[in-house]
């Protein structure tokens, strides 16, 4: 659903880690003696931002460091080994955007080391009626949010015939409501446990509703879609602790009825039910040959987010664990002091976890990092560090 062709652009760099594949560099034909494999690249941390509009991207890490990009996206790779989370600060340029500053977080752990993220930015949308438009009305009046590129953000108002406006309210803001995600919040693996909500106070989606400080004397509706997959489920809105709920219609639309107008957030705190780990073989050779020096390898790496889920609650996924899933060809390499022939294994790890939202499930599988192994036959094994 976000932009991808910065991701791919910028994770072919990111031979983080020495890895495998059939192919090598060209020297003498290999003799018998085993090959000595030096140690491999260990982990690399990186961070691959990116945005829906030219923005200025900026990382803070724990010990102060400031690294900064611009334009539509940013890499981050002068991060400490070790750093348990990062936060990512962009800036859209330009006017207009209703949530022009945002700032990510990104939490890492032992098995995912880097995380692709995407910022949303939304500007305030063009379908807009007047006070008065509203106020002389013969029939009811609806307003759409704009649906932003690369967002799953959506939303109506409609506001009743005859509706009396009151409150602190500007008289020249027109009647509109702007719906966008929020900025992601990646989790580690150590944040998400079996029978417990996921840690965070995130909602799901913001919807920003003028005249700001309005109130109504008939209520006025507020319209989302949050899938099908959620139908029979209850979901809420909340705005400075005031919540109201709407049952979801098979179609995923679900109605909401304010009083008065601020920023209302659509919250949605799903149960992890099941957590599982995994392995799986990216490569395994039993005869390579391997020549004095530096033998390289290419290899299809899986990176981000596969889920069954859809629309909003797939961009929930995404905002938590990071960029929907696309493979993603690399080349690693490792140091031998002779040639010979070896053993060669490359493994990614994975995560899938089983979310549950009242009687609706999700999975979600989280790529992790890739290890290497190389064991010269005749000798001991050398594994690679962990990329992302």
């Amino acid at each position: 659903m976000k932009k991808f062709s910065f991701l791919c652009s910028v994770l072919s760099l990111l031979a983080m880690t020495a890895l495998l594949s059939s192919c090598r560099n060209g020297h003498d034909d290999p003799v018998t003696p085993p090959a000595t494999v030096s140690d491999m690249t260990a982990e690399q941390y990186a961070v691959v931002a990116s945005s829906n509009v030219e923005a200025t991207f900026t990382i803070n890490v724990i010990a102060d460091e400031e690294l900064s990009a611009d334009k539509k996206g940013a890499l981050f790779t002068n991060i400490a080994k070790g750093t348990k989370a990062v936060k990512i600060m962009a800036i859209a340029d330009g006017d207009g955007f209703v949530n022009k500053v945002q700032t990510a977080t990104i939490n890492f752990s032992d098995k995912s080391t880097s995380a692709a993220i995407a910022f949303t930015f939304a500007k305030k949308s063009t379908d807009t009626k007047t006070q008065d438009e509203v106020k002389n009305a013969t029939a009811d009046v609806t307003i759409s949010s704009d649906q932003t590129a690369g967002s799953e953000a959506n939303a109506d108002m409609t506001i009743p015939q005859g509706v009396v406006i009151s409150g602190n309210v500007n008289p020249n803001e027109a009647f509109s409501v702007t719906a966008y995600e929020p900025a992601p919040e990646i989790v580690s693996a150590e944040e998400v446990k079996v029978g417990q909500p996921i840690v965070s106070d995130q909602p799901l989606m913001i919807m920003n509703c003028t005249p700001n400080g309005a109130q109504f004397d008939k209520p006025v509706t507020l319209s989302v879609n949050v899938g099908a997959a959620l139908a029979g489920q209850t979901v809420t809105i909340e705005n400075n602790g005031e919540k109201i709920s709407g049952v979801v219609k098979i179609d995923g639309s679900v109605d909401f009825k304010v009083s008065h107008f601020s920023n209302w957030n659509l919250l949605f705190v799903p149960v992890v039910s099941k957590v599982e780990n995994g392995t799986k073989n990216l490569l395994s050779m039993s005869s390579f040959e391997v020549y004095k020096g530096t033998n390289t390898f290419n290899y299809t790496k899986n990176v981000g987010v596969q889920s069954n889920a859809a629309g909003l609650i797939k961009a929930f996924i995404n905002n938590k664990f990071g960029e929907t899933y696309t493979a993603v060809d690399e080349t690693g390499s490792f140091e031998s002091d002779g040639p010979g022939t070896a053993s060669l294994k490359v493994e990614q790890n994975y995560t899938t976890y089983t979310f549950t939202f009242g009687t609706a499930k999700f999975t979600a599988t989280i790529w992790g990092n890739v290890v290497a192994t190389v064991v010269p036959n005749g000798g001991d094994a050398h594994s690679g560090g962990s990329g992302n």
